[in-house]
């Protein structure tokens, strides 16, 4: 089940976050701290071993950008938050 938490802008407005973890000691992301996060964990999904193991390749990028595209395509109630995780993902 997920349940809502807040997430903050970059503008300080807060935005509500799904998270469908059952910790309620969840550290609430800004869109760059998650933007971050998804590429890292997309890196693991995409290492290989002629890859700097300290930097994420292109397809760690490019798999976080699908992701966030996936997120914003079915419509979900935090449009403003993703959209922003977008634009910090294409910064990095």
């Amino acid at each position: 089940m997920l349940r809502s938490s807040v997430g903050l802008h970059g503008s300080g407005q807060r935005t509500p976050v799904l998270d469908g973890s059952k910790s309620r000691n969840r550290k609430v992301m800004t869109a760059k701290e998650k933007a971050i996060e998804l590429v890292h964990t997309m890196f693991g999904w995409t290492f290989d071993d002629r890859d700097d193991p300290n930097t994420p390749n292109l397809a760690a990028y490019k798999c976080a950008l699908i992701a966030v595209d996936e997120i914003l395509t079915i419509g979900c109630i935090e449009v403003p938050y993703w959209t922003e995780v977008k634009q910090e993902i294409e910064k990095l």
